[in-house]
């Protein structure tokens, strides 16, 4: 035990220690794990023993289990309040609406905290809106491996959509394999045209040059950038500088954009 966790709880009362740590052992929990709860979930000590085995029975009953069960006293010590309407609410919609099979709710609530803070009528919101490009089993894999699709603002997440559906002209099975919203429009961007003008990437219709079919939008966006300049057929060093030349590019799109709704705004004043 390090000087900093025998500070923390010399002060504690030791039977009561030995019944918090017998609880956590008993459910599951290794002892670094329960070293890590003393560090990081001192607000235990505010409850009762019977709080915390409640919490933890009803964490099991959802299928949370060892490590997963530690974190979730961590992020949400109103567990121990006896609060779980929030998080009986959100699993209710992963599992009714996302049709989430119970063993996947556990992960995705622990890795996205954020999640048990939406409205309902705001998952249930997006929900419907995401049916429209994509069906339910695509939603749900989305959901899994990037769940910020459930709060990212939306323009932004049509705009991915977009431009993956209709200027690379990829389907949603493609959208979905990528996990395309871990990345920024402005990386698939830049590697989209990266590969139009070295001639590996080919518009529909046209005679194939350089490979005979399209890379995989996975093997696109999720390499590294040494994977990358391969796939490409150039160097990083030039990669990094078509990067800046491209940068600047859209920089200078932005200020024209800008320039011209300063330009209506005050035209539109002149005219009042």
């Amino acid at each position: 035990m390090n000087s900093e966790l025998r500070n923390k709880i010399k002060f504690l009362n030791q039977d009561y220690l030995r019944t918090i740590t017998s609880i956590l052992c008993q459910n599951g929990l290794k002892e670094d794990f329960c070293i890590d709860y003393f560090m990081n979930g001192l607000h235990i000590f505010q409850h009762n023993s019977s709080s915390l085995r409640d919490a933890i029975n009803f964490l099991s009953s959802y299928g949370f289990r060892d490590d997963l069960i530690l974190k979730m006293l961590i992020n949400f010590p109103e567990l121990l309040e006896g609060k779980k309407e929030n998080i009986i609410k959100t699993i209710n919609i992963l599992r009714l609406k996302f049709d989430f099979k119970d063993f996947m709710i556990p992960s995705v609530i622990v890795d996205t905290p954020e999640l048990i803070d939406l409205k309902a009528e705001d998952l249930e919101l997006r929900f419907s809106n995401l049916l429209k490009y994509f069906k339910k089993n695509h939603i749900r894999s989305l959901t899994r491996s990037c769940p910020q699709i459930l709060f990212d603002d939306w323009e932004s997440i049509v705009e991915k959509i977009d431009y993956i559906l209709f200027e690379m002209n990829f389907d949603q099975k493609q959208i979905v394999q990528a996990e395309l919203f871990r990345h920024s429009l402005m990386h698939i961007k830049f590697r989209h045209l990266l590969l139009i003008r070295s001639g590996v990437w080919q518009k529909p219709g046209k005679q194939s040059k350089g490979i005979s079919d399209q890379p995989s939008l996975k093997k696109i966006l999720c390499c590294s950038e040494y994977e990358f300049a391969l796939l490409s057929g150039l160097s990083v060093r030039e990669i990094k500088a078509f990067e800046q030349i491209v940068k600047v590019e859209s920089d200078l799109r932005n200020k024209m954009a800008m320039d011209n709704e300063d330009i209506q705004d005050e035209e539109q004043e002149n005219n009042v």
